[in-house]
């Protein structure tokens, strides 16, 4: 069940028009994947899903680490307590819920 040539290049504009950057670069591949392993199209939309979930991640995160302006090996475990007005109990420390301004 391949797609033709000109199927492909309409649903890369359609996803593009979408903003799905990573279903643009991985659907034809995922596509053949899910062809040779016999995929239904929820399994094959789930992968795209799960790739465009963990790109965007990954790129947020990488957005509010260079926002921040902390260097790249910047850790809890590298914290220097001593320069802080109160010790931070580093085994304690949990993520702040969404929608909290520290």
């Amino acid at each position: 069940m391949s797609m033709q040539p000109s199927t492909r290049e309409s649903l890369s504009l359609l996803l593009r028009e979408l903003k799905l950057p990573t279903f643009v670069e991985r659907f034809a591949e995922v596509a053949d994947r899910a062809a040779k392993e016999g995929w239904g199209f929820e399994c094959y939309l789930h992968e795209l899903c799960a790739a465009e979930i963990s790109e965007r991640r990954q790129r947020r995160i990488g957005r509010h680490l260079k926002h921040s302006g902390l260097p790249r090996d910047k850790t809890l475990a590298t914290l220097k307590q001593e320069r802080l007005p109160a010790p931070v109990p580093v085994g304690q420390t949990k993520p702040i819920p969404r929608g909290v301004a520290g």
